[in-house]
């Protein structure tokens, strides 16, 4: 019985030890568990101060932008945040734009608020990004231009999450494009003004020298007829007078020519009488006539003319041309120079060469010799008439006739001149 009893005794015991190890390794896990929950309640709320930290920094750093960064729903009106830069910006509080989302289309200039909300419509239903420009009224009655860029945000799932924007004042921007735009429309103003001055003064020039030029032809006829006769009447001194006055009246007379020219020319009248041309052959004629004037100033004028393809053009201009280059070769070699006068075919073109040992054109005159009524100091110094129109002349002639003009000069060492002109079409069949 004894026996039994101390069996049991021992029993409970054991079952007692047991019961009480498994309760210390219940509370161990309890205790570990109790520890763990501790540590991740202090890592979560680490990371809460961490996030509301970074918040702050960011909401800082964005109220610190000169503009007005906001965000808003894909799907309604109105702002969901909006930096409290809005006031200083918009007129109104940030609190207003949130509270009422109807404030934001109530401050837009009235002509530019369809523009805003066709805009806001497209961006809604297609995502993406746009830029876009238009003006707010301030409480004051000012006029601010704004200038917004906005994007759509998606989440992972593609699906919209929210409308990301930024607010600038572009204010200055467009006041600097309000006096461009004003400068241009003076300066157009201004030019139109000056085109019609110009077709105001080559009228003008065309009908003086209109009327100038009938005086004149009258003149030199009489003149031509009384040199013919015997000089019964009057001396060789006299003789000698009328001559002068028959000089003088031949430049005078191609001085008007020459106006004439310029005033078709200006008023786009100038007409051309298209022919196939022997430019060799008119080259040859210029030489002639230059001759006479090339041995009174003791210059050797050469022509090496070869056979070229004929040249569709006016024989006239183009006559008018190399007289025009031939004259002022020679003109502007001093006694004892040399001008030569080629003519060769040259890539599908007639080039036309005049090169004279003359007194040359300095460098920083060469980009004007062919505006009008431009003169060298060279010219002026030495005393050599002109009237600075025979380049200008000889320019307008050449691209009439769809061709190039070169000129190569150092001073004191002479002046080349080369036209280009192209071939007539019958020439390359």
């Amino acid at each position: 019985m004894i026996v039994s009893v101390l069996a049991a005794v021992l029993l409970i015991v054991t079952l007692a030890v047991r019961v009480n190890r498994v309760r210390e390794r219940e509370l161990r896990g309890v205790r570990k568990a109790d520890i763990e929950l501790s540590e991740r309640n202090e890592l979560l709320l680490d990371s809460r101060r961490k996030l509301r930290s970074a918040e702050r920094l960011y909401r800082e750093l964005v109220e610190r932008l000169p503009g007005v960064p906001y965000m808003s729903s894909p799907t309604t009106v109105g702002p969901t945040y909006i930096s409290p830069r809005a006031l200083e910006l918009l007129g109104q509080p940030a609190e207003n734009f949130i509270s009422d989302p109807e404030t934001a289309m109530r401050i837009i200039h009235p002509d530019d608020r369809a523009g805003v909300e066709a805009n806001m419509q497209i961006l809604r239903h297609e995502g993406g990004e746009y830029t876009q420009e238009f003006r707010v009224v301030h409480p004051d009655g000012r006029i601010v231009w704004i200038g917004d860029d906005a994007t759509v945000v998606a989440g992972e799932d593609d699906k919209p999450l929210h409308v990301q924007g930024y607010l600038r004042d572009i204010t200055p921007l467009k006041d600097a494009e309000g006096k461009q735009q004003a400068a241009i429309e003076r300066e157009k103003a201004a030019n139109e003004k000056l085109r019609e001055l110009a077709a105001m003064k080559d009228d003008f020039i065309a009908l003086v020298s209109h009327e100038l030029r009938t005086p004149l032809t009258s003149i030199r006829g009489y003149l031509e007829l009384i040199l013919e006769r015997e000089p019964a009447g009057f001396g060789k001194e006299d003789e000698e007078f009328l001559n002068i006055v028959d000089r003088n009246a031949a430049r005078l007379e191609r001085l008007v020519d020459d106006l004439l020219f310029m005033a078709r020319l200006g008023s786009g009248k100038l007409e051309l009488a298209l022919q196939d041309t022997d430019l060799s052959a008119l080259a040859r004629e210029s030489v002639s006539a230059a001759a006479p004037r090339a041995s009174a100033q003791a210059v050797e004028l050469e022509c090496a003319a070869e056979d070229v393809p004929p040249v569709r053009g006016d024989p006239g201009r183009l006559g008018q041309l190399l007289d025009n280059l031939i004259s002022n070769a020679v003109k502007f070699t001093p006694d004892g120079g040399r001008v030569d006068v080629r003519v060769f075919p040259q890539n599908g073109d007639v080039a036309i060469e005049i090169a004279d040992t003359g007194i040359g054109i300095s460098a920083s005159e060469q980009a004007h010799l062919f505006q009008k009524f431009f003169r060298t100091s060279a010219a002026g110094k030495r005393a050599i008439q002109g009237t600075g129109l025979g380049l200008s002349i000889s320019k307008a002639i050449v691209e009439a006739h769809a061709g190039r003009i070169e000129l190569e000069s150092e001073e004191s060492i002479g002046t080349t001149v080369r036209v280009l002109l192209p071939a007539a079409e019958s020439a390359h069949v």
